[in-house]
């Protein structure tokens, strides 16, 4: 039976975002906490920070988060095996950017009587150098403070390091060197001070010195006043109005990723330039900055969360950006009424606005760099067009210039829970359904791979990849060719993913190019819908996105919307099963790139282990719809979002149906 879906948008999924960071800090993070007491964080901090994470009160925090549904189930014995199976192996991939004490959440905790603030900077503005800060307000914790310094001592002596006591200043900072791996320029150090109610732990001398000064003379660290963040928080303050934020965060995005390269050693990519010089080259450093607030709990929600993209205009005019970055165009629209074919039952949705036309255009400039070969995109669509053993169609006149200025993605799945389980269906909407139709017949009618067929008064098209050519990674893929990635491009041959396709024939609405991962998704979706098994019937999706209009949704960039419960039920029955490796969902694949080896078409180990974790049914009464929209602003995004609790939903049965696989799974 065809049920729902662990698909996820490739724009903004800020639930799995939101969900990881809450489950690290109760599972055991090594960073956060807080209630200010002592000089706030950020006043400390210097102009070079380009990750800074601030909670103001770790109690605060902590009880926010034990009121939520998320709170209950990270507290629930059944999964404390998987939570600490899950931060382990996170840590082992990226423990080298932090300060590696073996600290837990707890630690900090019975430490920490206000503010807890973790911080990267780039010393210097200086490309290669990298240094952490934890500062962590110990006001009226003496005895607690002299305990974990103990333990990182002991942690320390256990990993051999030399310890020194230096003078800094007016202060006295215990410093440990440890051992030096083969692959590394320079030894790490660490070093640990208690000055006053504060508590500063820093992995760069110079750093540590200027964080003392700052203290020793009262004048702020050159964070608060830089003009940049300053912008982002004052946009963030300006759209939270009364509420104050639990947890609030900012980056530079462009040298943070320069910073945790440098501080993990990582190796430049296997061919060319690294993607994150790629893009600065396409113009995508006009994102300058972004930065957030998080609330647990509220009133109303039981996450609150807004983000701010700061990426001003960097050219006059319409276009705003330079290079590819052009394809950074928004249009604000309402984004109700819903077309009448996106199906009650799914996972996720997505309505976004992009110059599509536009975007492609500007975007080929960024595949070719990324391909590494010049006129690469041009080249193809010349292909297309000339070669007289292929179609023999112009893609940008005769396809794109049909295409409007909107996008609809919405994921299910299907049960039982495979590795292929996960389904997508994009759909663009077109100016002319005939013309478009004319396309696909002109694309496809000589293509070995693809077959067609009727579904009732639609001909799709389904093409069928041959066994040995590898599905393209879709959330990785490079933009301008969607679905396909940088590997699938290799020697300049394009491998085609397994999909199906159509124009919608639906009376007075617009028509849409509907292309589905799976041709079963694209069947149900032509089937003739009911007013009420079409998502805007659903209580659950009607309940968040009146939430979200109170806080503003209308007229925006990008409306999304989760049921939690079905996104996250694929990756976690995989998990159970011991196969999320070899998952071809959209997550499974960003894992195998973020946890995986190195080496191309290489399956990572899972070391998680599923086995003990309990039925997903107990899980999933925990996890609660969600939503966000995204507002275009002068000078960049703000991305509005909630998860709520199930039992807000007005209409209990309704809430009882948004569980819509939980029959057929018992």
């Amino acid at each position: 039976m065809v049920r729902l879906n662990n698909g996820r948008t490739p724009f903004f999924n800020y639930g799995l975002i939101y969900f990881a960071i809450l489950l690290l800090l109760s599972a055991g993070n090594d960073v956060f906490a807080g209630k200010e007491a002592v000089t706030p964080g950020e006043e400390l901090l210097p102009d070079t920070t380009c990750l800074y994470v601030s909670i103001p009160s770790a109690q605060g925090f902590r009880d926010g988060f034990s009121k939520t549904d998320l709170g209950e189930l990270v507290a629930d014995p059944v999964m404390k095996p998987f939570a600490e199976d899950l931060v382990n192996q996170l840590r082992s991939r990226f423990g080298e950017t932090q300060l590696q004490l073996g600290l837990t959440w707890d630690d900090v905790e019975t430490v920490a009587s206000g503010e807890v603030c973790f911080a990267q900077m780039q010393p210097g503005n200086e490309k290669g150098a990298h240094a952490s800060v934890l500062l962590v307000d110990v006001s009226n914790q003496e005895k607690e403070v002299q305990k974990l310094l103990g333990s990182i001592d002991e942690t320390m002596m256990k990993r051999k390091a030399e310890k020194s006591k230096l003078t800094v200043g007016a202060h006295e900072v215990t410093q440990y060197v440890l051992p030096k791996k083969p692959a590394q320029l320079k030894p790490r150090r660490v070093l640990v001070t208690v000055d006053g109610a504060q508590l500063i732990i820093c992995s760069h001398m110079q750093t540590m010195g200027g964080i003392l000064k700052c203290r020793d003379s009262g004048q702020p660290g050159s964070l608060t006043t830089d003009p940049i963040y300053k912008q982002v928080m004052t946009e963030l303050a300006k759209n939270a109005g009364s509420l104050k934020p639990q947890l609030r965060w900012f980056v530079d995005p462009f040298v943070a990723a320069d910073v945790i390269r440098a501080a993990r050693g990582e190796r430049q990519k296997r061919r060319g330039e690294s993607m994150i010089s790629i893009l600065r080259g396409q113009g995508f450093d006009a994102i300058r900055a972004a930065g957030g607030h998080i609330n647990l709990a509220t009133e109303d929600h039981e996450v609150l969360h807004r983000s701010y993209v700061y990426a001003p205009p960097q050219v006059p005019g319409k276009e705003r950006y330079n290079g590819a970055a052009r394809m950074l165009s928004f249009p604000a629209s309402d984004h109700l009424p819903l077309v009448s074919w996106i199906p009650r039952e799914l996972a996720t949705f997505t309505s976004l606005n992009w110059e599509i036309l536009n975007g492609f255009n500007y975007a080929t400039s960024l595949v070719d760099e990324i391909v590494d070969t010049e006129d690469f995109v041009d080249a193809v669509l010349e292909s297309f067009k000339t070669d007289r053993s292929g179609p023999m169609i112009d893609i940008r006149a005769e396809l794109l210039a049909f295409a409007d200025d909107h996008i609809v993605i919405f994921s299910d799945y299907v049960l039982p829970i495979q590795t292929d389980s996960e389904r997508i269906l994009i759909g663009i909407r077109v100016k002319d359904q005939a013309k478009v139709e004319q396309a696909l017949e002109k694309l496809w009618k000589a293509d070995p791979q693809a077959e067609k067929i009727q579904i009732g008064n639609h001909t799709v098209w389904q093409i069928i990849p041959e066994e040995e050519e590898d599905v393209p990674d879709l959330i990785l893929g490079a933009p301008g060719i969607p679905g396909v990635s940088e590997d699938d491009m290799d020697d300049g041959e394009i491998k085609l993913p397994n999909a199906a396709m159509t124009v919608t024939k639906n009376g007075d609405e617009p028509p849409y190019l509907l292309v589905s991962t799976q041709i079963e998704l694209l069947r149900k979706v032509l089937q003739p819908q009911p007013a009420l098994a079409r998502l805007g019937a659903a209580a659950d999706f009607r309940f968040v996105h009146q939430q979200l209009v109170k806080l503003g949704a209308g007229n925006d960039s990008m409306l999304f919307f989760s049921r939690t419960d079905e996104e996250f039920r694929s990756a976690y029955e995989l998990i159970k099963q011991g196969k999320m490796p070899h998952s071809e969902s959209v997550l499974g694949k960003v894992l195998n790139r973020m946890l995986g080896p190195e080496e191309k078409n290489v399956i990572r180990k899972q070391e998680i282990d599923g086995k003990n974790l309990p039925n997903y049914q107990i899980v999933r009464r925990y996890l609660g719809p969600s939503g966000l929209f995204v507002t275009p602003l002068d000078n960049g995004w703000l991305v509005t979002g909630i998860m709520v609790s199930k039992q807000k939903l007005v209409d209990k049965q309704e809430a009882a149906r948004a569980n819509l696989t939980t029959a057929s799974a018992q």
